[in-house]
């Protein structure tokens, strides 16, 4: 099987990726031993020497090892990074990943080799570390400059990535700045976010014990018939039996009200009792600053799922030989997979309850991993739940493993890798949430629905759902069940949630405990060999490889194969999403910057399709901000031909909101800038439209869209209505749009969504109207934003601009944004 950024290789087969045909059986496991070659690395190698070039590797001699993960007789994966004049290529690694016999059966890497360097290095690190630090919110900590190239459309273009963190308020960035001008390019969060009953604490049966929640104080009830209630666990690998809750994984920490701060959040108010156990009931409130089972649900939580995780890819029995590659994951650090994390609890922001949990990999103690932070909410304390906890952990395992980053290329931004972050940290919530109930013979189904109790807090029945019918392209906006990808990664990364909750409910079906056990270790050995930079489908064709490369039987391969379809996970491939006449998008922006005043662009770019001798195009448009914009291009979509978003290629400019902005057939848009782009008249054909804008509001919260078309036909006609999506019975002589697990025959393609290409038009394309923009001396276009001369990289960048006039009003704040509550997940 071929995929733009994935080949999973059959054992027994020849397989085919862009017109070169590999030759497996040189790379057979058997074979490989045959010769002499023990080394899976360097088998590895011998891959990438021969066939590298379709995963946008050049030579095997520019390979640097990042890691390898596996010994003689077990599977395993070695990561490689990209160098080029001695310098690493960010976003360049690729990963193999081979059987128990030593036979490679999976490659991620990059879908382009980028091989001429374009520019150079004028800039220092010390001017690199400036622009990544200068704006960014809280009081710097330490940074990491690393000089290298950053991949843009077959080119090398020079670059710096900053890693730097905060403090007041805590925060983790990866920022990337041009090695030539010293401008920031974009800058990337690394810090990923997230009254019932209460019932005491039982007795230890077993001392040492912590209290905590199975699961959480909503969840359906595991242990009490009156209502969910808490549990004494055992205590493991406390350091200090007895005394506080500090072990090898973690330790827990109180805030008592303040920031979160490592230097300051030391206290520890949960004491054991005269067993050594830590019995401290909930508190009845949900809002005390000081609450200890806050400390103890931390600690188990933390502790638990870091063991969770390690169990997906076991180690072997005998120990490590002295200076060889870690095995498994576990053995990555002396305190397992994601190493020590420690929890802090009870948190306030400025001296307000925070209502949000998150993970950050810096602003921990020394010899950390990071660390865990719970907020002391409004109305509950978020600590309370271990869906949130595992969750927020997930992020430590994916930075250790993957480390998915969003990106920017030629068509804007690509915020893909963001949504399989959050959708793989939710993957392994409702899993390890899934097996806790199975412990104790509960159904699973109730795991799908992540953290009623933070949901509930926030006015809703789940966080989020993971039994779902999410596709990638979806029916659009209008429809709740189905929108499609929008660019918002909690959003988005639903969409791979209802393929991995598939994959794990049909597994419990199928076979029990056992079964779905395998299927989350796939899941997990997948995430290990995938890239920084994945798409859905070949983060799915990675899985569906895994599953195999396990051993499961037909039936599980069959089913993950119909999944995959049913899904539409090749559709997130398109980076446009239709819009239909009477439908409105709305979403955020990415975030680069955290400054109100940098423009960015929308995480999705939408479509329109004109039919012959329609009238007109109304265009209801705006941001929360009111200083954002729109582009619109015919025939294409808007690119970006500079990194970090620069040198934007466009028809026409909208700045500002516009409640009704009406484009008539034949002419062009009154309301835009007419200094700049190609000025195509509005008439039938495909035009795309990308908003843009700051990422924040100058309050400091995220900055939002909304963007609404309609169609005019003549005589009142009705414009052509979306064909919807379903799940189930659809359309069609037999055809069914469902996946059975051994149930007989497995539709290859259940029902095929709506096709993307423009359609063919029976009328003349318009007309390019006279007088672009090339007066202004840059090339492509301004957003109006004032700053740099014409011509100048600086007025080529998104928010750049030539001052040009225009040809209506910016327009007043769009009255149909109103309050707009996008801002809805908030883990």
């Amino acid at each position: 099987e071929s995929r733009s950024d994935t080949v999973v290789i059959a054992h027994e087969l020849t397989h085919a990726l862009q017109d070169q045909h590999f030759d497996l059986e040189a790379f057979d496991g058997e074979r490989t031993k045959a010769l002499g070659l023990d080394d899976d690395e360097e088998n590895a190698r011998r891959f990438l020497a021969r066939e590298g070039r379709a995963f946008g590797v050049g030579a095997a001699s520019e390979l640097a090892t990042l890691r390898v993960t596996g010994g003689p007789g077990s599977d395993g994966v070695a990561v490689f990074q990209r160098r080029v004049l001695g310098l690493p290529v960010f976003g360049g690694e690729v990963s193999v990943g081979w059987r128990a016999d030593g036979a490679i059966t999976v490659v991620n890497g990059t879908s382009a080799l980028a091989v001429a360097p374009r520019g150079s290095f004028r800039a220092g690190p010390e001017d690199a570390r400036a622009a990544a630090l200068a704006g960014a919110p809280g009081t710097p900590r330490e940074t990491r400059v690393e000089q290298g190239w950053l991949q843009y459309e077959g080119a090398l273009t020079p670059a710096y990535r900053v890693e730097h963190g905060a403090r007041a308020p805590l925060g983790s960035f990866v920022s990337y700045v041009d090695g030539e001008t010293g401008e920031l390019l974009y800058r990337l969060s690394r810090k990923r976010s997230a009254g019932p009953a209460l019932h005491p604490c039982p007795p230890c049966p077993t001392p040492p014990c912590v209290c905590a929640y199975r699961d959480s104080p909503l969840a359906p009830s595991t242990a009490d018939p009156s209502g969910n209630a808490p549990e004494a666990f055992p205590a493991l690998e406390l350091d200090a039996p007895g005394d506080r809750l500090a072990g090898r994984r973690t330790a827990a920490f109180d805030c008592q009200g303040g920031d979160a701060d490592p230097a300051t959040c030391t206290a520890q108010n949960a004491i054991p009792d005269a067993q050594g156990s830590f019995l401290t009931s909930p508190d009845s409130t949900l809002v005390d600053p000081a609450d200890a089972f806050a400390e103890q649900s931390a600690y188990f939580h933390i502790d638990n799922h870091s063991r969770f995780l390690d169990a997906l890819d076991p180690c072997p029995a005998t120990p490590r030989p002295a200076g060889t590659p870690p095995r498994c994951f576990a053995e990555r650090t002396a305190a397992g997979g994601i190493g020590f994390i420690p929890g802090l609890v009870n948190v306030h922001d400025k001296g307000a309850p925070y209502d949000n949990a998150f993970f950050s990999p810096t602003g921990g103690p020394a010899g950390s991993s990071g660390v865990m932070v719970y907020g002391q909410g409004s109305l509950i304390d978020i600590a309370y739940d271990a869906e949130i906890v595992y969750h927020e952990l997930t992020h430590a395992a994916v930075d250790a493993t993957a480390s998915f980053e969003e990106l920017t290329d030629r068509l804007g931004v690509n915020a893909d890798p963001g949504a399989m972050n959050e959708g793989t940290a939710d993957t392994f919530a409702f899993a390890h949430v899934a097996d806790a109930l199975a412990q104790v013979s509960s159904p699973i189904a109730s795991a799908s629905c992540l953290s009623r109790y933070f949901g509930a807090a926030l006015g809703q029945t789940c966080l989020r759902q993971a039994s779902n019918e999410k596709t990638c392209r979806g029916n659009g906006p209008n429809d709740g069940r189905n929108p499609g990808r929008d660019g918002e990664v909690h959003d988005d990364g639903e969409i791979w949630t209802g393929f991995t909750w598939a994959l794990l409910e049909a597994a419990d079906a199928a076979g029990g405990t056992p079964l779905r056990a395998q299927t989350t270790s796939a899941l997990f050995k997948a995430l290990q060999v995938t890239g920084k930079h994945p798409s859905f489908e070949g983060y799915a064709a990675t899985v569906r490889q895994k599953m195999a490369d396990l051993g499961m039987p037909s039936a599980a391969l069959a089913f993950a194969d119909c999944t995959i379809a049913q899904r539409d996970l090749a559709g997130c491939s398109d980076r446009t999403v239709a819009l239909y006449s009477g439908e409105r998008a709305d979403g955020v922006f990415f975030g680069v910057s955290g400054k109100s005043t940098v423009k960015t662009a929308a995480g999705q770019q939408y479509f329109v399709d004109v039919p012959c001798g329609a009238t007109a195009l109304h265009l209801q448009t705006g941001d929360a901000t009111a200083t954002g914009g729109l582009y619109l291009r015919y025939g294409k979509p808007v690119e970006f031909l500079n990194a970090g978003l620069g040198n934007p290629q466009y028809d026409w400019i909208l700045v500002g909101n516009q409640p009704d902005l009406v484009l008539p057939a034949g002419a062009g848009c009154s309301a835009c800038r007419t200094c700049t782009g190609t000025r195509t008249a509005f008439g039938p054909g495909r035009w795309y439209l990308l908003p843009f804008g700051p990422s924040d509001q100058a309050s400091g919260g995220p900055n939002t869209f909304e963007l609404g078309v309609s169609l005019e036909l003549p005589g009142g006609a009705e414009p052509l209505r979306r064909t919807r999506y379903t799940f189930g019975d659809t359309p069609g002589p037999g055809a069914t749009n469902v996946c059975t697990w051994g149930g007989g025959a497995v539709p290859a393609s259940p029902s095929p969504p709506p096709s993307t290409a423009a359609p063919a038009l029976a009328c003349a394309a318009p007309a390019v109207l006279p007088g672009t923009g090339a007066a202004c001396g840059a090339t492509g276009g301004d957003t109006g934003g004032g700053g740099g001369a014409p011509g100048t990289i600086a007025a080529r960048r998104i928010q750049g601009g030539c001052g040009c006039g225009q040809g209506g009003a910016d327009g007043a704040f769009l009255a149909l944004l109103g309050p707009l509550a996008l801002w809805r997940r908030r883990s």
